[in-house]
């Protein structure tokens, strides 16, 4: 199987970026305006690659949306892509210098050019005509690094090559689980980064990328001979791939958790018992103590091999606490003590490692890491990601912070830790949130502990889609992500990776995102207003950004804590069951397809809200969404053409988050009414339970069959990065309708 035929919407993304004709046959060019037509040529004063993929890009640009077959040779006006270093700070900064027979795209290095040309043509995208104002404008990046994710990139395998097992496996998860990476035919980094995905990042605003990494795969370190059997091709590949990136102005990172450790029955550990350490019992690993001198030894030098025979590579980020076992505290919160003599004699903590304090250990691992890639390059990142840092030690962890070298960049969680509330009940939202703008306090310390000092600061955000809502191409709370953009310059924000393995569709949340991360920065306003012009025409327009705002403002009741978002049925809305007998069974995982998906417990995921108010948020949000889905409805009669055509794919996806929020609420109202109605001793009572339950499984009914028609137009509908697949589809929610219908006959049959 090829990943088109699993993903049919793999076709949109590999094709060509410039696919739909835009020009307006009808617009006149005002006295101020530049026509650009067929005389014109493109010139370059360059040979550089990068030149030559903006000359192309913007030929095809003219040629497609503008319908303008530009001259081969430049005997009249023409659009001249030059390099200047001195058009100011920054290698993206650009000037678009517009006069009557020239318009000059100049930038600082190859990369401003290319961002340049995107800009030119997203005038002539605003004007829908191949108009430019005269006179010059200059911008440069907002953020230095804006790193981003292919939504085909499998993460539970290894990216390039397709390995699997220990370290990086499925078996960690407890649930039987599909997982369908890289078992496609054509699966593979050319596949996963097609050409034109680079290009859909870029114009998007992208340069930079991520993979996911395992350094005792990635690398060779004479201190574990075993490893690396195919280091040679993997850096083969990363090369290929940093190769094609640049082209686009990308440079790729790896998303490093080491140093990873084994199952405890791995034969790793026969032939390096002194490197075992502590257990993961959730997981049936031992981590790698790192206060042994071999894995110490092989942090640095498998650094250092990976650098030097990939030398091209942006650089590094970096977890170092929560996720996969890796070093002996990973998975032993300390925050407010803990007994580390009681933890040794359980055999849970390593003796060696309760000598010393995660604090140190964890500065230790990213010294070491920083120490091994500058001994071969002084220009790649070290992000240092500040992810779960807060289970060792209060906001802002200084006790880690002060043991970086100063060269590391600290990447905060923007959102994290932040105090919230939905329909009146407060609760701490720790994790990524397309609810919560920012800055958290959490993010605030760190950077009121680090800016003093000169240290640089980026973000980590979720702009595509979060656990809210994650198995739609994005969130149309096009509002929040421009508030959330404005918010983090003031907030010291220098670069930014917007994305984890899920939540990176190219779509409009990161088209706008682009649209934010450039200086002058545009207000919120005039950037969502300026996004719907371009997808759907100054008529609708307006309509349209009414209709985000009321789904922005819905937003609010979410209630978006973590057992909510990691377990409540959202994410397969219509396709999750209702289950009419009582099995006792918590709700399975909302980012993975386990197999076994039958549940009735929803006191596990509605903490700590409990299951009553968790209801009552989701009613209160499926009520406000509804009225922000029928002006987007409305907004549709007001597009034209290919214009209609598009708006109401994206209203679809407006409908469909409308869809899986009231299937969460249904679930939940049909399980809470159900177990009432088991209690009910009152004959009458019971009637009027079970008449309840009838009418739930009856809006069910027609919610799932609203479903369909949408699943049928917009194939992105339904797939989930970080699972790999389709949480409900077409089969999927007929299965589901097929079982609403047995548990109405069941329940018309009960007394």
């Amino acid at each position: 199987m090829r990943l088109v035929e699993q993903f049919p919407f793999y076709a949109g993304l590999c094709g060509p970026v410039h696919a739909r004709r835009l020009r307006d046959e009808a617009a006149v060019p005002a006295p101020d305006e530049v026509v650009i037509d067929d005389t014109w040529a493109v010139v370059l004063d360059g040979n550089e690659p990068q030149l030559e993929t903006a000359r192309q890009d913007l030929s095809m640009f003219l040629e497609v949306a503008m319908n303008i077959r530009l001259a081969p040779e430049a005997s009249g006006p023409a659009l001249r892509l030059r390099l200047d270093g001195t058009v100011g700070p920054g290698l993206e900064t650009h000037r678009i210098e517009v006069a009557s027979d020239h318009v000059e795209v100049i930038g600082a290095s190859p990369a401003g050019v290319l961002h340049g040309v995107f800009f030119v043509q997203d005038l002539m995208r605003r004007r829908r005509a191949p108009f430019l104002p005269k006179g010059t404008i200059t911008r440069a990046a907002f953020f230095e690094r804006r790193i981003h994710r292919s939504c085909m990139s499998p993460f539970l395998v290894e990216e390039l090559t397709g390995q699997a097992g220990a370290p990086m496996d499925i078996e960690g998860f407890g649930q039987p689980i599909d997982y369908t990476g890289w078992q496609h035919t054509d699966a593979g980094p050319d596949a996963f980064y097609h050409d034109n995905i680079l290009a859909r990042l870029a114009h998007h605003g992208t340069n930079g990328i991520w993979l996911r990494g395992a350094l005792c795969w990635y690398a060779k370190a004479p201190s574990f001979p075993e490893f690396g059997q195919q280091a040679d091709e993997i850096a083969a590949q990363l090369n290929r791939l940093c190769d094609r990136a640049a082209r686009w102005g990308i440079r790729v990172y790896i998303y490093f958790n080491e140093p990873l450790g084994f199952p405890a029955k791995h034969e790793f550990w026969q032939h390096h018992p002194d490197c075992r350490g502590s257990y993961c019992a959730g997981f049936d690993r031992y981590c790698m103590c790192t206060s042994v001198a071999p894995v110490k030894d092989f942090l640095h030098d498998g650094m250092a091999w990976l650098f030097s025979h990939v030398p091209a590579l942006g650089g590094v980020i970096l977890i170092t606490a929560s996720e996969f076992p890796t070093h002996c505290y990973c998975h032993i919160p300390t925050v407010g003590g803990v007994d580390k003599e009681k933890l040794v004699e359980q055999g849970v903590l390593c003796a060696r490692c309760a000598e010393r304090e995660p604090q140190e250990i964890i500065g230790e691992i990213v010294t070491l890491i920083r120490d091994g890639i500058r001994s071969v390059s002084a220009t790649a990142d070290v992000i240092a990601w500040n992810w779960s840092w807060s289970a060792y030690e209060e906001d802002p962890q200084t006790g880690i912070l002060e043991r970086l070298p100063a060269d590391v960049i600290v990447m905060g969680d923007f959102e994290r830790g932040i105090m919230s509330s939905a329909c009146g009940f407060e609760y701490v939202s720790d994790e990524y949130s397309l609810k919560i703008i920012g800055p958290s306090d959490r993010f605030r310390k760190m950077v009121e502990f680090l800016q003093p000092r000169g240290r640089k600061v980026y973000a980590k955000l979720q702009i595509g889609t979060t656990h809210e809502l994650a198995s739609v191409p994005y969130l149309p709370v096009m509002q929040r992500i421009a508030a959330k953009y404005s918010a983090l310059k003031p907030a010291g924000v220098e670069g930014m990776m917007t994305c984890w393995n899920f939540g990176n569709m190219p779509s409009l949340a990161t088209e706008l995102a682009g649209m934010m991360s450039w200086a002058p920065q545009p207000e919120s306003e005039d950037a969502v207003l300026e996004l719907a012009v371009r997808h759907f025409g100054a008529a609708a327009a307006p309509r349209v950004v009414e209709g985000w705002r009321l789904l922005s403002e819905a937003m609010e009741d979410f209630p978006g804590s973590i057992p909510v978002l990691y377990n409540y049925p959202g994410n397969r809305g219509p396709a999750f069951p209702f289950v009419l007998e009582r099995i006792g069974r918590s709700f399975p995982a909302s980012w993975l397809l386990e197999r076994d998906i039958d549940a009735d417990d929803p006191s596990g995921w509605a903490v700590p809200f409990g299951p009553e108010h968790a209801l009552k948020c989701l009613r209160s949000v499926c009520e406000k969404w509804q009225r922000g889905v029928e002006v987007l409805g409305s907004a549709v009669s007001l597009a034209e053409g290919d214009d209609r055509e598009e708006l109401a794919r994206e209203a679809g996806v407006a409908q469909m988050c409308l869809i899986q929020f009231r299937s969460a609420a249904n679930v939940t109202d049909f399980l809470l009414t159900r177990d009432r109605w088991y209690e009910a001793a009152d004959p009458g009572e019971k009637q009027t339970l079970r008449q309840r339950m009838l009418e739930i499984i009856e809006d069910e009914r027609r919610n799932c069959e609203a479903a369909l028609p949408l699943v049928d137009a917009d194939p992105r509908l339904g797939f989930h990065g970080e699972a790999y697949g389709y949480m409900y589809n077409r089969e999927l929610i007929e299965k589901k309708l097929a079982r609403l219908e047995q548990t109405k006959r069941q329940l018309e049959a009960a007394e």
